[in-house]
Parts: structure tokens; sequence; C-alpha cells
């Protein structure tokens, strides 16, 4: 059975006589009956339509009190005992109910009744023999169960979620009305990546899919347990009921019912009532076994306390109450067992009723029962083999539908210009794969943006690399690129004397032999001197071919063939340059002759250096001047363009020293140029960071 409905009223009361005009009565000629409170309107009650074979538990009030001979008690057995008992009984054309006063001094009662009209009437009879009765009426009503009509959808599509899974559930793919189906009627499996683990949707594509009837819960079968006040058993689906002392306190372990201490003043009690639930589309009256342990606590037998646990029965169909146990803690002399276990077979839609009751309440300290180890135990029967309700296994197709874009981290690159001042990154140039990851599990770099660099990007800048996943769901991240020109190619043809001081710089790191390297600065050194002196092309040309047979010659043994190569292909844009008439000096007027050229002032004896080279934040320059003049220090970028003027000044012969902070500028390559009135002196400068 499916929830049940149980409901406590608290209710208006209708006086019989409509008034209270009794105490005035003279006993020995007594004409005036009994007066009865009882609610004063009919009790309807509305039954889930799926709930076949549902059933209901009322609670009301009833008092019968006489003018002569005092409180009546209720008597469910219809029989009435003039003077002290009244009798409740139940009359209904349309079905059964069970009916039984509980243990308590407030006369409430408690009714199981399944669909029906019931009327309950009430008599009660004085010792002189005034009779009354009354009556009211408790309807339950319960529509006809929904039709289902359901039918797989032939396709369907489903997102998923991180873990690249979804869990598929009936609902999601069956299309109509449930009717009184539910959910968990149904199970689906999915022929995916993963069939093992049923309606888990595992992986991307399109997939088969079947809903079949799901039978037996999970589990079910001959000796299904279940344990514990959780899940039907839980204190939602129970009806409590307690005198003014009385207490009960639910846990998923446990259920405490109990009084507190009182000084003898009546009856009180704790009630807790409870439905035996059954299945889903499964009829009332299946056997079930149920059991649990008993703990009594806190009993004090002072005064004379009686305490006694009473388990009671109640039958919608048949009508019968059946007190099943009565355990008694204490007798108000002697007491009973401290603990023990309850065994009790009973059928699902039958009511089980438990009552603590303390007859005198005379304890000073109260106490209680404490329940645990609550088994229900079922039989297979208790499980539908079939639906009850119209149903044909069905099958479709779910698309699985990735729709998460990867998480993905770019890192940084370094590019170095070429010869021809370009340079590119590709897309897995800047892929940090290690940092990122996809649901599905692929991802696959598509482009970086810009991806390709010339001169005028030298620096750091920002490109853009685009990742997609195994789906086509695109994300972005942003690298960080660096972009050199450690060889001095982006610097303009026209400046060909700081053309040939990168070419030089290049030469003084290779660790070439002492001779190799005098050699061939020293012809760089001429070429340069020469043409921005105002000598003819034709004659800068000769030095510099007569520069590419020495390499040519040397390539291979004292030069390395790459090394060789760099530099002719360097002497060669030299060649280039001045072929095409766009060379010239970064002076704007005519450089000193090179030292030891005939007729010409030396100027060997000036020097310039840096040191460290490379080095980080800051540098040392160091140069020497032979004789007094004007000397001024520059600083240039590979463009030619002059950055910063370090020294302009008049200085004394000797030696001078100047500390540069190069923290202001970009990380890179640089040209450190001494220019005095007789020579001018370069010198490449790798400027790493801080």
């Amino acid at each position: 059975m499916k929830n049940l409905n149980i409901i406590l009223l608290s209710l208006l009361f209708n006086f019989g006589l409509g008034g209270t005009q009794h105490a005035l009565a003279q006993c020995a000629n007594d004409m005036m009956a009994p007066i009865i409170v009882f609610p004063s309107q009919d009790i309807v009650v509305t039954l889930d339509p799926c709930d076949i074979g549902g059933t209901t538990i009322v609670l009301f009030e009833i008092s019968v009190t006489d003018n002569c001979d005092g409180d009546h008690f209720p008597n469910t057995s219809g029989v009435v005992i003039p003077g002290s008992e009244f009798s409740v009984s139940i009359f209904s054309a349309t079905g059964s109910g069970a009916i039984i006063a509980l243990p308590e001094s407030d006369r409430a009662l408690a009714c199981l009744f399944p669909p029906g009209t019931y009327q309950i009437l009430i008599e009660a009879e004085d010792a002189a023999g005034n009779l009354r009765q009354e009556d009211f009426f408790v309807i339950v009503n319960q529509d006809a169960p929904p039709a289902t009509n359901l039918q797989c959808n032939l396709e369907i599509n489903a997102t998923l979620d991180e873990g690249c899974q979804r869990f598929i559930t009936s609902n999601m793919v069956l299309e109509g009305d449930f009717g009184c189906a539910d959910e968990a009627d149904f199970h689906v499996t999915i022929d995916d990546d993963d069939p093992s683990n049923g309606n888990i949707l595992d992986g991307r594509g399109p997939f088969t899919y079947e809903v079949a009837y799901a039978g037996l819960p999970q589990g079910a079968g001959a000796g299904t347990v279940a344990v514990g006040f959780t899940g039907p058993y839980a204190q939602s689906g129970w009806t409590t009921r307690t005198t003014t002392r009385g207490f009960i306190d639910f846990t998923p372990a446990s259920l405490q019912l109990g009084t507190q201490a009182g000084t003898g003043q009546g009856v009180e009690s704790a009630s807790a009532l409870l439905v035996i639930p059954g299945f889903a589309g499964s009829a009332p009256g299946c056997a079930v076994d149920l059991s649990f342990d008993f703990d009594f606590a806190a009993i004090d037998f002072a005064g004379g306390s009686a305490y006694q646990l009473q388990g009671y029965t109640l039958d919608p169909v048949s009508g019968a109450v059946q007190q099943v146990f009565t355990l008694i803690a204490s007798d108000g002399t002697t007491p009973g067992p401290t603990e023990g276990t309850v065994n009790l077979p009973i059928n699902t839609g039958q009511a089980l009723l438990l009552s603590w009751v303390n007859f005198n309440n005379a304890s000073p300290n109260g106490g209680s029962v404490t329940i645990t180890n609550w088994t229900a135990t079922y039989p297979g029967s208790c499980y539908p083999a079939t639906p009850n309700f119209d149903w044909e296994d069905c099958e479709g197709t779910i698309n699985a539908e990735d729709k998460t874009a990867p998480d993905i981290a770019c890192r940084p690159a370094t590019v170095q210009l070429s010869a021809a001042g370009t340079a590119s990154v590709a897309p897995t140039d800047v892929f940090d794969a290690a940092g990122s990851s996809d649901n599905c599990g692929t991802v696959i770099p598509q482009s970086v943006n810009p991806g390709s660099f010339t001169c005028a990007d030298l620096g750091t800048i920002t490109a853009y690399l685009t990742v997609a996943d195994g789906s086509g769901n695109l994300s972005t991240c942003a690298a960080t690129i660096t972009v050199s020109d450690p060889n001095g190619y982006c610097i303009p043809m026209a400046y060909f004397d700081l053309r040939t001081a990168v070419l030089t710089a290049y030469i003084e790191n290779l660790g070439l032999p002492a001779a190799i390297e005098r050699a061939l600065t020293r012809r760089l050194a001429l070429a340069s001197a020469k043409f921005c002196s105002g000598a003819s092309a034709a004659i800068a040309i000769n030095y510099l071919n007569s520069t590419i047979s020495y390499v040519q010659y040397h390539r291979g043994g004292s030069i390395p063939a790459a090394a060789a190569d760099h530099i002719i292909a360097g002497i060669q844009s030299l060649i280039d340059a001045i072929s095409a008439g766009i060379a010239q000096c970064s002076t704007g007027g005519r450089a000193a002759p090179p030292p030891g050229a005939p007729g010409e002032e030396i100027a060997g004896a000036c020097r310039l250096g840096i040191f460290p080279n490379p080095f980080r934040g800051e540098a040392t320059i160091r140069f020497y001047l032979p004789q007094a003049g004007q000397a001024t220090l520059e600083l240039f970028n590979l463009q030619g363009q002059c950055l910063q003027r370090l020294e302009d000044a008049r200085l004394d012969g000797g030696s001078h020293e100047r500390t540069w902070d190069a923290r202001l500028l970009a990380p890179g390559a640089y040209l450190l140029r001494l220019r005095t009135e007789d020579a001018v002196l370069t010198r490449k400068v790798v400027w790493s960071g801080n």
C-alpha cells in the first residue's frame, strides 16, 4: 500500500441535551438521561486513489456523564452497562471497521476504516434506566485509480554532467500518464559504454535504452526485512496520542513510550498506532512477521504504581480487535521482567496499537519502555509479480550530449625571430595539457591568435588559445608570448654599423679560436668603418665578400657549420642592403677609421664593456677614453631607436664607470653605443629581467 492516511482530529463537540442543567435533579426520582459529548460534525476522509486496499486511522473523543452516576466509560463491544459503561458501535452498509478505546482518562477512541460510510452509534444508560443515543458519521472516500498510459519516447536528448554521465530515471524517458505507476516501478537499462551500471548513461553518442517493469524491489523476495523506524515505519507513518504526563520519542533505531512522574491522579498513558504497510500494487492481507526488543527503564515501584506495555491489532475487514500481548513492568508491588523480545504475526492493512500505561500514576520518577531492533520480515508473496496497470516493455534511443566546455590552461612561450624577421607558434606550444581537462576526456588544441609574429611584435604580447573537446565545445585561455630578436634581424638594414655590431657580438659569443675571432671581427670593423667614412660601396662590399670567403674556408673546421651559415647569411644581408642603396650609418656622419688603417687615427685604444652580460636588474658599464673629449653613451633597441642617453658630456681621458638600471625596460636584447670625437664602439647587451 502507498501512503496511509493517518488523521488526528481536534473537533468541536455537540451536547446531546443542548445544555448542562443536570446537577439539581433528585437522584431518588432521576428522569434525566446521561449527557453525551461527541464530534459535532461528520468526519470526512479522502484516501489516495492509488492506495489499493487503503485504510485510515481516525481518532476522536466521546465522553458521557450522568447527574447521579458521574462519568461513564467506553465499551466498544456494543454492550451498555447501566450506570458505568456506554457503548460505541459501528454500522455500515459499505464496509467494516475496527474501533478501540485508548487506555486514557480523556475517553479517546481510535478507528480503522477502509473506504465506506460508517455510522458511529453511542448509547448510554444510567442506573435509573434513562437511555440516550447519539450518532455521527465517518465517511472515507476513495476515487477510482487513474489509468496508466505510458510508452517509451522514440528519441530523447540527455545532457551529460561533469563526470560525463547522467542518471536516467523512467520518468525521463517515458511519455504519457503514469496514473498509479511510479518511476520506481520501472527499470531502465542503457546499452552504452558501460552497460553494467544499468540506468547510468556513460559517454557521448546515441545509445539504445530499454524500460521494463521492475517487479520486486531491489533485494525483495522471501525473507525481505525492514529494520528500524525508517522508510514505511518512520515516525511520519504513526499516529500518536499522549495524556498530560505521557511522552513519545522516535529515532531511526528506537521508539520510546513513557510517562512522567505523577501524584496518583488517574491513568496516564502514551499510545502509538500504525497501519502495517504493504507495497505498491499489492493487496492487503499479506502475512508479516514482526519482532522487536523491549527494555523497561526508570521504573519506581514506590506508591504501588502499575506499568504495562499493551499491544492490540485492529482488522478493518472483520472489525476484530485483539489484544496480542501485555507486558507487565510492575503490578504495583512486584516488578516484572526488565527486558525481552516480542514476536508478532500480523497482516498488511491491519493496525498495531502500542500503549504504555501507568494505571495510578503514583510514581515520583515515572517510567518508560524503549523498543529497539524493530524488524518486519515480508515473504516474497507480499510483492506483486505483475503490474497492477497496463504496461508493455519498450525501448528507444537516447542521445547523450556533452555540453560542458573543457577546463583548459595556457603556458607561456618564447619565440625568436628568424633572419626574415618572422616567427610563429603552434597551438600545442602554448597548451598546458597537464593543467587541462574535459568531463568526457578528449581535449584538442585548435588555434592560437595571433600565431605569427614580426619585428613589430618584439616584446611581450598576449595570444589566445582555443581548445575544443570531442563534442566541439570550445574554451579559450590567454597565453603570454615573448617575441625576441637575439640575432638583431630586426635592426633596419639602413643602420649598417649597428648590424655589423650585432654580428660581431654573435661571433664573440661563439668561443672561436682567438685568431679566427680576431680576423672576423676586424674584417667586419673595416667594412663598417670604410662604409661609414664615405668610402665607395664597392670597397665595403669587397671587405664583406672577403669575410664570406674566410668563413667558407673555415666552415666545418674552426667555425662550426651552423655558425658559419649564420655569419654568411648576415654578411650577405649587408651586401644586399648596400647594393639596394638603403644602407647608412646610425651616427649620421663619418665614423673614425678602423685601428691601424693607414693615414687614420687609431680608435683601438677606446674600449667599452658591460658586466655581467646577460644581466638581471642592474649592470656596470665600463669604458676607457685615451684622451679627454666629448663622449656620448646611448642605448638602442634592435630597431635602431635610441631609448636612453646614459652619458653626454666632455670627460677626462682614462677609465669611467656607470651603473645602468634596466628595470624600466622590457627584458630583451639592446645595443649600447659609445661615441667619441674619434671612435664609435657598439656592444650587444641582454637584459634578462628581475
